[in-house]
């Protein structure tokens, strides 16, 4: 080997090392992103509730859809469950209607969920009414 090779095989030797220094280093100090700021995850709040008989599982989106699911111990029929969803804000507040498909209900409510809002979700059973309450946080201006 030449003068000229042994200089460029040191100097690209060199820059490799740096290069692999520089990545380590940024990934140390640069801070991971909080799960918030994440661009899909729109909403800050946690969407699942959980109750003393019923888990409650609400999904913001289009259509707006509500999952219910019963613990074990509380052996319920689900073909007699009654769901009732209150819109508590943005104001007016008012009783939204929910229709039933196989495992959930869809909420069919005209006003779009794009601003902070709050709900009541009511769901008799035959042992018992269950009062969840959701308020939804905006991320998004």
């Amino acid at each position: 080997m030449n003068f000229m090779d042994k200089i460029s095989n040191r100097l690209m030797d060199t820059l490799i090392f740096i290069t692999i220094i520089a990545v380590v280093f940024w990934s140390i100090i640069a801070p991971a992103k909080p799960p918030e700021s994440i661009p899909y995850r729109e909403y800050q709040d946690e969407m699942r509730r959980e109750g003393q008989f019923l888990t409650v599982h609400f999904s913001v989106g289009s259509p707006t859809r509500i999952f219910v699911v019963g613990k074990e111990e509380a052996k319920i029929d689900f073909s007699k469950l009654k769901l009732t969803v209150r819109r508590l804000n943005p104001y007016p507040g008012k009783v939204l209607k929910t229709d039933r498909y196989d495992n959930y209900f869809v909420v069919n409510d005209p006003v779009d969920v794009k601003k902070d809002a709050e709900f009541e979700i009511n769901l008799e059973t035959n042992q018992k009414t269950e009062t969840f309450n959701f308020k939804l946080k905006s991320k998004v201006p």
